[in-house]
């Protein structure tokens, strides 16, 4: 096990490398709508996609789906919204969450969804695999190495009609404390999908 100042040596000299790849796994979840003046507003959060050797599968913070200020309380306030994964140059993917989502879990602030190869490549995004044998992969060790990275909504700008600028924040540090907690025993938010065929909606 490295000191941390050797653990902070390793993040400097491989993080620029690092933090960039942890950008390319990750992606604006987001919807829109419009305040009483008829402007427009995005709000979103982050989600990342996962390759396990069953299936492959997004993740999101649950109360991003879930709670005030949600996509569902919006919805519920708004009517139906489109919610949408965002890439590079103004690339999108639509999807239905209803129909996609696999599990989610208030408690633990995570949310899983279907999500298809096809979508993945269109916002030029990338699918993380790992290097774990089991699922799910085995917590990290106090004062290891991790990345970071995500598209927090005060850093969302609603450029024009059709642009928004999504502001991503990435870092490394060292993990300090680990809390182990299962899930209840009927969560499978944190289980891999069974495979399915998934739609392949176009962005618009």
């Amino acid at each position: 096990m490295p000191t941390e100042q050797e653990a902070r040596e390793i993040a400097r000299r491989v993080g620029k490398a690092a933090v960039e790849f942890a950008a390319t796994i990750v992606a604006p979840l987001y919807w829109v709508g419009r305040n009483p003046d008829r402007t427009l507003y995005t709000r979103n959060g982050t989600a990342f996609f996962l390759q396990t050797r069953d299936a492959l599968f997004g993740v999101t913070a649950a109360h991003v789906i879930e709670g005030p200020r949600s996509w569902r309380e919006h919805c519920e306030q708004n009517g139906k919204t489109t919610i949408r994964l965002a890439g590079r140059e103004g690339t999108s993917a639509a999807f239905d969450w209803d129909a996609r989502c696999v599990d989610i879990d208030l408690d633990m602030d995570i949310a899983t969804f279907e999500v298809s190869p096809r979508e993945i490549e269109q916002i030029n995004r990338t699918a993380y695999s790992g290097l774990q044998t089991t699922w799910p992969p085995e917590l990290p060790r106090e004062r290891q190495g991790i990345m970071y990275a995500g598209f927090p909504g005060h850093s969302t700008r609603q450029l024009s009609r059709e642009a928004v600028q999504f502001g991503v924040v990435c870092g490394a540090g060292l993990v300090s404390c680990v809390i182990r907690r299962k899930p209840a025993p009927d969560s499978d938010a944190i289980r891999p999908p069974i495979p399915t065929e998934v739609g392949h909606p176009h962005s618009d």
